[in-house]
């Protein structure tokens, strides 16, 4: 599809199929392809542009990064991707996901669960991701913490604002 969509100069197909791509890569574990993949579209959306593609390819690269444990990279990328779908209109919520992460690895494990919690709270379009997430993560993000207190820190922050959440986040010193 990548090939037809590339000969007929639909750049914009050709940067869903990278999207999947990169998507499949990273759950498959191959990480390298999935990084190369997502790069390449955001080369072409910011040739073409395309705001929407745009904010799911920095998501991307932000999860790649974040499994990579390249946190720097992982802050900034999630930063653009919610910049991004902010112009859209269309909030990234599943952002607070990975800032959450994030989070923990900076040493603010409270806040960061709480973060999570939001996600899981209140994202619709990626809950199934979300929950594969804290999975993935469990046992960097749950510490030494009961079964318990760690439900009980992230339902803390199930009633906070995305807005709330991405200004502090995008004030994280790195």
């Amino acid at each position: 599809a990548r090939t037809i969509f590339r000969e007929l100069g639909d750049r914009n197909s050709e940067c869903m199929v990278l999207g999947n791509l990169s998507f499949l890569h990273t759950d498959e574990g191959d990480f390298e392809a999935a990084e190369r993949e997502a790069k390449t579209a955001l080369a072409i959306i910011r040739e073409i542009g395309g705001l929407q593609l745009r904010a799911g390819a920095e998501a991307s690269l932000a999860n790649i990064c974040l499994r990579l444990r390249r946190d720097a990279e992982a802050w900034k990328y999630t930063n653009m991707a919610v910049v991004t779908s902010r112009e859209v209109g269309e909030p990234l919520i599943y952002a607070a996901m990975m800032y959450g992460v994030l989070k923990v690895r900076a040493g603010d494990r409270p806040t960061g669960l709480a973060w999570i919690g939001f996600a899981r709270a209140n994202e619709t379009e990626y809950k199934k991701e979300i929950g594969k997430d804290i999975e993935r993560y469990g046992e960097e993000l749950r510490g030494d913490l009961t079964d318990e207190a760690f439900e009980a820190a992230m339902k803390a922050g199930e009633s906070l604002k995305f807005d709330e959440i991405a200004a502090q986040a995008a004030t994280h010193a790195l």
